[in-house]
């Protein structure tokens, strides 16, 4: 008969779970032409990697325990989570105090597409076109060489004022 030890049954019984990822709750966001329902997810989840369409927004209840959304950015991707990594990274996100992140998840392209075109008509976001920047700055050049253009066609040279003023004064 072969005893195990104390570590060996230890091990075979505890064996490390991954946290369930919990939602908050559904919301529901209205397009011009559709009505979408998101899964709402705290910002710090860890989520499945897969398509869809998704939503930052700053999430209050109110006094009767509703909850209200303000959109901050909305798009879609293959790749839901790198993107939200990226995402999680930005200035915006801190700045406008994100704390939900709203998921359709959605595997035919045009679908994506066009939900996330008709949300975006319907609804005003801060980021909506803009790309993510992030915290990281990059090293700033201590020389800049190029000057600023001219606009071609304009009769202002280099220490001369335009013939219309002299002709006035």
């Amino acid at each position: 008969m072969v005893r195990a030890t104390y570590d060996t049954i230890f091990h075979m019984c505890h064996v490390p779970q991954k946290k369930k990822v919990r939602k908050i709750s559904d919301a529901v966001f209205r397009g011009l032409h559709s009505v979408y329902t998101f899964t709402v997810y705290p910002l710090a989840a860890e989520l499945a990697d897969q398509p869809g369409v998704y939503i930052f927004s700053k999430r209050v209840t109110d006094r009767f325990g509703g909850g209200h959304h303000r959109i901050i950015c909305i798009g879609k991707s293959d790749s839901l989570a790198s993107v939200i990594k990226m995402h999680k990274r930005s200035k915006i996100l801190k700045q406008y105090e994100v704390n939900v992140l709203c998921l359709l998840r959605e595997q035919d392209e045009e679908a994506r597409v066009a939900a996330e075109a008709d949300i975006r008509e319907a609804h005003s976001s801060i980021c909506a076109h803009e790309p993510v920047k992030s915290i990281v700055k990059a090293k700033q050049n201590a020389k800049k060489t190029s000057k600023p253009a001219v606009a071609s066609g304009t009769n202002r040279s280099r220490n001369k004022r335009p013939k219309s003023s002299r002709a006035a004064a």
